[in-house]
């Protein structure tokens, strides 16, 4: 029982407190001993199967009275039921919008990323607040002398611990920056260890932010510096592969072909590894099963079958709590990011209140968010202030220092839902009042609040979350599978690769998302648009385009205008330009006249009427260019969208395709959420530059965060409870057999691996 006895010691069991709950879905009245039950029933059904499988007929059964392995089990109970719970609602979700699904492999990785991410993020603040205490090179040491190790293993396998040894790289991130050796003084001890190698070299938070790491397999000895042209030579491993053979040094890679650069948040899971894994990752791992949950609750799918699409839904758990939805009263929000932002003295507080209060109203709050960011005027406090002598760490979306973490409105006050909040109490009401965007300065007249620093004085920077923010890009339409935006004026095709297209006329029966741009400024266009004929006119007041079906444009100018031109989007597959091609997947082309020859990398073949291409490996420097080859032209597009988050698959073509998130009640208004009647949110001044600017892979991050707060409400997970177990025990053979399947393997393994059954 080893194995499953270190899952013990790894992860808790979900805690539960007495009381009744109320389930959010049905209003059915659950009680805390109906949870205790579900987890009995379903923990005795496994067990009572497992006393009659013969692969366990000398096992004494004794051992499964233990409190500490029941519990145990029930830890790798919720682990698998997480991981299968989440492949069966995202298998789902996939066949409503006509997506194919993943292997069960994809379905555990997502979800195991889901924890990593939020431990990930953790990690980094609690490391970028050694960096600014002056104590990261400390922790190192504690960590190395608690055992806790420094350094990647067992990335390949085979691995041998003491001789097969990783190590951690960084770098500026500029495409000539060298990378050094992350190290601490004496790392390497040695008697043939250089002198160089024995001085510290670790990462500062800039380079953490916005640096350049890689993971090096047997490096050269005492080598601490390397050049790209040095990196770009090396083989490549990957995870989980068998072990590299050679003495040679390998760089950690996405493919035998791509070097895997990691950020910082990745870097630390890879240098921190066991102490990632067993401090900070296995803390998270009981939200795993209500995030699981209330990941599902948070979307639906069009009812349209024909009209495949995604939708938000802001009557799940985790949208009511990050904010209210009443358009009458306007959006509030109940959870906030805070920073703290500490200066040496009254007088540097006066001189940086005076550089950014004309940005703000008098309490604080941002006064125009759709052009003002939290993070420039933090930018302008630096700069006044020299430097933010708080002693809490950096936060892995924005990068402010000074970050304090999630704190959630609680009556007239507030209370810390995640981080570590520092700022003084006196500045509870104001925050939570913020409803925008807001530096808190205690008063119009930056007089600052009292730091836990002496003599020092501190500003709060406040972002209330929305979930429009988030999930909703204004500037930015997406539509299932990807396109490209082009600019037609009097001049032809603007901002497009020619190899895109032929001709004006080629482009303009697949023009979509019209709007019309005078003197620089876009207006958003109504579709009134006559049939393409020979003549096509876009109707706008005081404003007329006309694109002759021969691929010259006439505009007609309003009067006073000195240009005008017609934006649209088209899909990359058009004439002869097949776009959305997926890697290693068989795509059908449709019918082609001719078919090209295959390369190495790119195989045609035909099934029936149709060419089929499979392009192998992955080539990460293709995405986002046109290959041709013979007569077409192929498009390795992706299907996710710069800042938005998106849904994404392969069709059943095999092309990549992504749906976006509408925020709206029905196919009829997918975004009334954001705009309807009198109500817009980005008229509210609650609205965030700093959240909508963040790349879809942070507000990813963010979005896991929310629901992890969520899942720490014990109403949550008693909900997911009743909502899961019963499908394992009575509802579906095929979950329940999978999961004995994965359960007893386990316990097989660990008990034949130890020789007994003891």
């Amino acid at each position: 029982m080893k194995k499953l006895l270190t899952f013990l010691g790894s992860f808790a069991l979900i805690s539960a407190t007495a009381g009744v709950v109320v389930a959010c879905g049905n209003n059915q009245s659950i009680k805390r001993f109906d949870t205790l039950t579900l987890e009995k029933e379903l923990r005795d059904k496994i067990l009572n199967q497992i006393k009659g499988d013969k692969d366990f007929s000398t096992t004494n059964f004794d051992i499964f009275n233990q409190i500490d392995i029941k519990t145990a089990m029930m830890n790798l109970v919720n682990d698998k039921i997480s991981k299968l719970y989440y492949e069966q609602q995202q298998k789902k979700q996939s066949t409503n919008l006509k997506l194919k699904g993943f292997d069960q492999k994809i379905y555990d990785q997502k979800i195991n990323e889901i924890s990593a991410n939020i431990a990930g993020d953790k990690l980094f603040y609690e490391y970028t607040s050694a960096i600014i205490d002056g104590k990261a090179a400390k922790k190192e040491s504690e960590l190395f002398e608690k055992k806790l190790g420094i350094n990647p293993s067992n990335l390949q396998k085979n691995d041998t611990e003491n001789e097969d040894k990783y190590t951690v790289w960084f770098s500026k991130g500029g495409e000539n920056d060298s990378y050094s050796l992350w190290r601490m003084a004496n790392e390497y001890i040695s008697k043939d260890a250089s002198t160089e190698i024995k001085k510290p070299k670790l990462p500062s938070i800039e380079e953490l932010e916005a640096g350049k790491f890689v993971v090096l397999f047997k490096a050269e000895k005492n080598k601490v510096e390397l050049n790209n042209a040095e990196l770009a030579s090396l083989g490549k491993f990957t995870l989980g592969q068998e072990k590299a053979t050679g003495t040679d040094t390998k760089v950690l890679g996405i493919d035998e072909n791509n070097i895997n650069y990691l950020n910082g948040v990745e870097a630390l899971q890879y240098r921190f590894q066991e102490y990632f894994n067993s401090e900070i990752k296995a803390k998270i791992y009981d939200s795993v099963l209500a995030i699981s949950y209330l990941d599902a609750q948070m979307w639906r799918t069009s009812s349209d079958a024909n009209k495949p699409g995604l939708f938000f839904d802001k009557n799940s758990p985790v949208a009511k709590k990050v904010q209210t939805w009443s358009q009458e009263d306007g959006y509030k929000s109940n959870i906030k990011m805070v920073w703290s932002f500490t200066m040496k003295d009254q007088a540097t507080a006066a001189s940086v209140w005076s550089s950014i209060k004309n940005n703000l109203d008098n309490n604080g709050n941002i006064k125009d968010t759709n052009v003002t960011s939290l993070k420039s005027l933090f930018d302008t406090m630096l700069d006044i202030g020299d430097k933010n002598n708080t002693a809490a760490g950096t936060d892995p979306y924005l990068g402010i220092s000074g970050f304090n973490g999630f704190v959630a409105n609680d009556g007239e006050t507030i209370k810390s839902v995640d981080g570590n909040l520092i700022i003084a109490q006196d500045a509870y009401a104001a925050v939570n009042k913020a409803n925008g965007p807001a530096i808190l300065s205690k008063g119009n007249y930056g007089e600052g609040y009292n730091s836990n620093i002496k003599n020092s004085k501190d500003f709060y920077l406040v972002l209330p979350l929305y979930m429009i923010d988030l999930l909703h890009d204004k500037n930015n339409s997406y539509t299932n599978g990807q396109k490209t935006e082009i600019e037609v004026d009097a001049t032809g095709v603007k901002n497009l690769d020619a190899s895109k297209i032929n001709d004006i006329k080629a482009l303009l029966p697949n023009l979509e998302d019209l709007k019309i741009k005078v003197d620089g400024v876009v207006y958003t266009q109504q579709k009134a648009l006559d049939v393409f004929k020979d003549w096509t006119q876009i109707n706008k007041p005081n404003t007329a385009g006309f694109i002759d079906g021969n691929g010259k444009s006439t505009i007609g100018m309003p009067q006073g205008a000195t240009s005008v031109s017609l934006i649209g989007s088209v899909d990359n597959t058009h004439d002869n330009t097949y776009g959305n091609i997926a890697f290693n997947a068989k795509v059908n082309l449709g019918v082609l006249a001719n078919t090209p020859t295959s390369t190495d990398t790119i195989k045609f073949t035909k099934e029936d009427d149709n060419t089929i291409v499979e392009v192998t490996p992955s080539d990460a420097n293709k995405v986002g260019k046109v290959v041709t080859i013979g007569n077409i032209k192929l498009s390795f597009d992706s299907g996710n969208s710069a800042n938005l988050i998106t849904v994404d698959g392969l069709d059943t073509n095999n092309k990549t395709a992504g749906y976006k998130i509408n925020l709206g009640n029905n196919e009829s208004f997918p975004d009334s959420l954001v705009q309807s009647g009198n109500f817009d949110f980005y008229k509210s001044n609650s609205s965030s530059l700093d959240i909508q600017s963040l790349t879809s892979d942070k507000k990813w991050n963010i979005l896991r965060e929310l629901q992890y707060i969520a899942a720490k409400d014990e109403n949550n997970i008693e909900q997911a409870k009743v909502t899961i177990y019963p499908q394992f025990i009575t509802n579906n053979d095929i979950l329940y057999n999978e999961l004995y399947n994965t359960i007893s393997k386990y316990l097989r393994d660990d008990i034949f691996s130890n020789g007994s059954s003891d």
